[in-house]
């Protein structure tokens, strides 16, 4: 039998060698892969054990078997750091394949829909019946007079452009329902890509925006037992009838993509004057490897995006370098720690400044790297505010996100819908969840106030000049005579004349993005990486913003602190060179000033 399936094995492989030599590779390659996997997941196994083993010897810590080397990365890193991530994910190549493989897997059927639906039509029953219709109304005609003809053509046109409609309106909810189902099962990474679209009238249909915003305190939780089961083992608790001496009260109120919120009572303040009532934000299990590997795909994604731009375009390659700022800030969202510090250093912060702003105090002692644990604040989600509230806090929100940028130098880049409240007292934004936030040095936060002010100004000569070099969009010793009145007749066009209407400007802007992208092709701009992240907050802020005033202007709106903040670095000097280029007066900086 053995001697006859090897005969038969031979035969085979001499009628067709390349077939059986790309299986033989195919089949090593995979067992190589599965192996080196296998072999890591051991090691990590063996390392995690041993440090939870608090009976281990002192000298088993040097172990080679189980230590860290050089060139392997056993375990995840807390603080981000790029290479350890990449070493440990490239140890586990069959992940990796089965990722892109589930990734490919829920986002095709949904890209080849929208193609069939919205850019093919290809709804045949659709099509069918609105001809049924058409030869039906076409025989009526030939059987009345001229008059009835022209009402009966009116009626037609009427219905079928009702119909057409009701008909996008019903496929948008469809698609929508489907892709924030899609982002769901891909988890965090994606539902925070959902949360950026989910405040963006300009961009995003209705219907959509209604879906994807259940994507900011709404996701599919995991189970109560489990998570509460994860805040019992971080604070150290023996049972959970221990924790529930403590929080009485837990309810779950909000479920996010990397945690859910429980409100509780704390029965105990150890003689502080914390509040009682509380927020705990508990990470949901296993948050660290599905997102790292998340990021670590990304970030190949921005390798290759550079290595085709530096061969079919004029660009200097920055897409890696753009993923990996917002890879940082995303990494660091997992270490509550982080949050907790940066939440007393903004709230700190803020109220020196006196802004119109509430950050919650944060109860150290009940919080660690997956819980962190804050004072209750009462309040309404921004965006579910009147459109007069908000039209009225707005101000506050771009001050707020501007005094960040420009002065501490440290910023909240993650203000989506969940995170900004306003107070029950209807006077006040909470600003909430500091996970995601980003430093901007001194350098960079002076180049961009003088930028912001030139580009709202319309002083696009020391913009083009001199800020975009500042910032690192352009090298120092570039020639910029030829890219001048190009970029000024792109911004002219895009600021200057874009008008207050949604749709117009919507048009407008897109007409400008394009051009904008020709530009890049052309010549050798950068993108400075922590730019991912202040584009990425500012478009939640005017996401918002024009949820409650379409007519809502975030140059307009940006004009008057960043002059104020011009003008306290640079003197009136500065507010005159930049207003003296302009035609009109509305765009000046004193003109918003006097308002």
């Amino acid at each position: 039998m053995a001697s006859s399936l090897f005969a038969a094995l031979r035969s085979s492989a001499r009628k067709r060698p390349l077939t059986v030599a790309s299986i033989s590779v195919l089949t090593a390659s995979v067992g190589y892969a599965v192996a080196i996997e296998k072999q890591a997941e051991i090691r990590e196994t063996q390392y995690l054990n041993f440090h939870n083993n608090s009976d281990s010897n002192l000298d088993d810590r040097h172990n080679d078997d189980i230590r860290p080397t050089t060139t392997t990365t056993i375990v995840l890193p807390r603080k981000y750091d790029l290479d350890a991530i990449e070493n440990y994910w490239s140890h586990r190549p069959i992940s990796v394949v089965r990722r892109v493989a589930e990734i490919v897997t829920v986002l095709s059927p949904l890209l080849l829909a929208y193609v069939r639906d919205f850019k093919l039509n290809l709804r045949n029953d659709d099509n069918n019946n609105h001809n049924k219709e058409g030869t039906r109304r076409q025989q009526s005609w030939d059987n009345n007079d001229d008059d009835e003809m022209a009402a009966l053509s009116s009626s037609l046109l009427e219905d079928m452009m009702m119909d057409e409609k009701e008909r996008r309106q019903q496929l948008q909810r469809q698609h929508a329902h489907n892709l924030r189902d899609a982002l769901t099962r891909l988890g965090p990474a994606f539902i925070k890509m959902g949360q950026q679209l989910s405040i963006r009238p300009d961009l995003v249909p209705p219907a959509v925006l209604a879906e994807l915003q259940t994507l900011c305190d709404n996701v599919e939780p995991v189970p109560d037992a489990v998570a509460l089961e994860v805040l019992r083992t971080e604070l150290g608790f023996e049972s959970q009838d221990e924790l529930s001496t403590i929080f009485t009260g837990l309810r779950r109120v909000a479920s996010a993509s990397l945690g859910q919120v429980y409100k509780a009572t704390l029965a105990t303040t150890n003689g502080t004057d914390k509040p009682t009532e509380v927020a705990i934000k508990v990470q949901r299990p296993d948050m660290v490897k599905r997102l790292s590997l998340d990021l670590f795909l990304l970030q190949n994604y921005g390798r290759v995006v550079d290595a085709i731009c530096k061969v079919l375009t004029e660009q200097i390659p920055y897409h890696a370098n753009f993923i990996n700022a917002f890879a940082k800030g995303s990494y660091m969202e997992l270490d509550y720690e982080n949050e907790a510090a940066n939440q007393l250093r903004f709230k700190s912060e803020l109220e020196k400044r006196r802004c119109n702003v509430i950050v919650p105090d944060v109860l150290s002692q009940y919080t660690t790297r997956k819980v962190i644990c804050m004072e209750w604040i009462e309040g309404t989600k921004l965006v579910d505010s009147s459109g007069e509230q908000i039209r009225t806090l707005i101000p506050v929100g771009v001050e707020l996100f501007l005094t960040q940028l420009l002065d501490i130098g440290a910023f909240h880049a993650d203000p989506h819908p969940a995170n900004l409240y306003v107070t029950k007292d209807g006077h006040k934004l909470c600003l909430l969840d500091f996970g995601l936030c980003a430093e901007i040095d001194e350098r960079s936060r002076r180049a961009m106030t003088a930028a912001i002010v030139n580009l709202l100004s319309g002083n696009f000569n020391s913009l083009i000049e001199k800020d975009a070099k500042d910032l690192g969009f352009l090298d120092d010793q570039m020639d910029v005579t030829e890219l001048k009145p190009i970029l000024t007749k792109i911004l002219t066009k895009g600021l200057l004349e874009a008008g207050s209407n949604l749709q117009d400007r919507k048009r407008k802007l897109m007409d400008i993005s394009n051009e904008l992208n020709d530009v890049f092709f052309r010549y050798p701009f950068s993108v400075p990486p922590f730019f991912a992240l202040i584009t990425r907050g500012l478009g939640l802020l005017e996401g918002i913003a024009l949820s409650g005033d379409p007519d809502f202007d975030i140059f307009k709106a940006s004009l008057p602190y960043a002059t104020k903040r011009a003008m306290e670095i640079f003197g009136s000097n500065f507010l005159s060179s930049a207003s003296g280029g302009l035609g009109s007066p509305q765009r000046r900086p004193t003109a918003y000033l006097k308002k």
